[in-house]
């Protein structure tokens, strides 16, 4: 059947703050599917880095616009 159709990329800006002027188009984003794995790699991975992951989320939580 062939390979799975893939999202076309997407474009986005960036603003580049030593030169003070937006970059069109300047970074890509691809979707690709990724390769069945042993779901136990990333368990194991998420169990190591613990503490890691919940400051993240908590820093991320706190990101997030109050009230909304």
């Amino acid at each position: 059947m062939g390979k799975e159709r893939i999202a076309s990329p997407h474009y986005y800006s960036e603003w580049d703050y030593k030169i003070r002027l937006e970059r069109p188009e300047w970074s890509t984003i691809q979707e690709k599917r990724p390769k069945p794995g042993d779901i136990q790699v990333i368990d194991d991975i998420a169990t190591q880095y613990k503490k890691e992951i919940h400051r993240m989320k908590f820093l991320l939580d706190a990101m997030q616009p109050q009230g909304v």
